[in-house]
């Protein structure tokens, strides 16, 4: 009888976890089809990283390796010249990418750890995020 008791316990603790997970909110990108301008500061300064990259013919220019701090604000500008979607793995944010226009994606850092950026659909790699806690 004590086994099957450890064996509900155990179970109850999986469910709740798989709970936990299926419902826990994800950080949501900011898309913009555009360079994005200045906005007015905030009254808190929040420390903000960005990086830039171009794709032409198939090569990129832009840094390889990306350094941000876990809870900054991270933006990534890609323009290509053909149309693609950017990807940025482990955060599982990605934004279409038309050809000629420049695509911005914002979002917090929350996660610590080495992120590929790429064009999804060229599996062409920008770079890598590596984000400290």
């Amino acid at each position: 009888m004590k086994q099957a008791g450890w064996v509900l316990l155990v179970l109850a603790g999986a469910t709740l976890a798989a709970l936990y997970l299926w419902a826990r909110p994800q950080p949501q990108p900011v898309v913009v089809a555009a360079p994005a301008s200045t906005p007015a500061a905030p009254r808190v300064m929040v420390a903000v990283r960005e990086f830039e990259f171009t794709v032409a013919q198939g090569k990129v220019r832009g840094p390889p390796d990306l350094t941000a701090n876990q809870g900054q604000r991270v933006t990534v500008r890609v323009r290509s010249d053909v149309a693609d979607e950017l990807h940025i793995h482990g955060y599982e944010l990605s934004a279409p990418l038309p050809a000629g226009e420049p695509v911005a994606l914002t979002f917090i850092a929350a996660r610590s750890g080495r992120f590929e950026i790429e064009l999804h659909d060229s599996h062409l790699q920008l770079g890598a995020l590596e984000v400290q806690p």
